[in-house]
């Protein structure tokens, strides 16, 4: 501190240099910490930095953070103009203020608050309320609800689908989906996940349980075998369809060739067919089902064994009757069963009964001998 003197004339020089200095006390900061800004974060943490007032009025003992949403306040305290925040929810908003200390205090000036959002993380619960509506008999649409605690944008789902036999995975954007090309009549388990820029984490959805409308069959069945039982008999067996598509109420069996025709409804896969013998058949399944049976078959031909004509030649009769011959004639059995090579006569005189073979037309003329 120096001093100088003055008159009306002006002003002395300044006395000698010395070593008193003179010190104002301290008060409260005038003005509040300015540039409050994030410099970084994180899902559960945030950086942030600021300047000292710039009226201070004293030495800045210490600053005050306080940080608050709708749900959570807390105060964070500091002796350097940057602090980490920890503990927080990830995607969250919070509003951020700051004020100075010095020993005699803060003079009321708070920094204007800063609205910060915490860092995305995986989403925290799953998605839910899965439900499904069929298209078609191979179509679905499926739809679900966001999670209820995504902590962050959600970028988009991905769907699990799956069966006995097959699994899908699909995304999609949005929360709902349509899915194509699945099999008729068949039941699937879908999941669902949704993904932030982090990632999915480990929430996965409820399954929910898919089943496909019923059609008509796409394919006949399968493996269809003729098997000869007895002369009159022939066995059908066969496998139900690769893709019946609905329940099999029954299986409609026809029989038939140039001169005849059976239908028959059975439920089990096998069936046994009266037939006449020694000719060929033709025969064909379809799998019925509440939609019909899609008019698809499968077909097998077959032939019966020989065998004996069920019942004697017909209408027997004598003509032309002479003092030494006579002609017979007659009409073939009413089931031959098989192709007729000849016919048998038998004679008698009341003593001798006589074989005579070998007729091939429907008469003969025996001779007295």
């Amino acid at each position: 501190l120096r001093v100088a003197a003055s008159t009306a004339a002006g002003e002395s020089s300044l006395s000698d240099l010395d070593d008193i200095f003179a010190v104002t006390p301290e008060d409260e900061p005038d003005t509040p910490p300015v540039g409050l800004t994030v410099v970084d974060t994180s899902p559960s943490t945030t950086t942030l930095s600021w300047s000292p007032p710039e009226r201070a009025n004293g030495v800045i003992q210490q600053y005050e953070v306080l940080y608050e949403n709708q749900s959570y306040v807390a105060v964070l305290n500091s002796s350097v103009p940057r602090v980490t925040l920890t503990g927080l929810r990830p995607f969250s908003y919070y509003n951020v203020s700051v004020r100075a200390y010095t020993r005699i205090g803060h003079g009321n000036h708070t920094s204007d608050t800063l609205t910060m959002l915490s860092g995305e993380d995986v989403p925290g619960s799953p998605s839910y309320g899965l439900s499904y509506v069929s298209v078609s008999s191979n179509e679905v649409n499926v739809t679900w609800e966001h999670p209820l605690v995504p902590n962050g944008v959600i970028t988009h789902y991905s769907l699990e689908l799956r069966n006995s036999s097959h699994f899908l995975n699909l995304t999609t954007p949005i929360n709902h989906a349509q899915i194509t090309h699945l099999r008729k009549f068949a039941q699937y388990t879908l999941v669902v996940k949704a993904h932030t820029r982090i990632g999915s984490g480990n929430h996965s959805s409820d399954p929910l349980n898919i089943t496909t409308l019923e059609d008509e069959p796409d394919t006949p069945p399968q493996f269809l075998l003729a098997r000869t039982f007895s002369d009159y008999e022939v066995q059908l067996s066969w496998e139900p369809p690769k893709e019946a598509n609905s329940e099999i109420l029954y299986y409609i069996v026809r029989v038939w060739n140039e001169s005849s025709e059976v239908w028959q409804n059975v439920t089990d896969t096998a069936v046994v067919i009266s037939v006449d013998s020694e000719s060929r058949y033709n025969a064909s399944i379809s799998s019925w089902t509440r939609l019909g049976d899609g008019g698809v078959l499968i077909y097998i031909s077959f032939s019966t064994i020989d065998t004996v004509p069920f019942d004697p030649p017909q209408n027997v009769s004598l003509v032309n009757l002479t003092s030494s011959s006579v002609t017979i004639l007659w009409q073939p059995p009413t089931q031959p069963n098989g192709i007729l090579l000849h016919y048998t006569l038998y004679y008698s005189d009341n003593t001798t009964v006589t074989e005579q073979v070998s007729f091939t037309a429907l008469q003969c003329i025996l001779h007295r001998q």
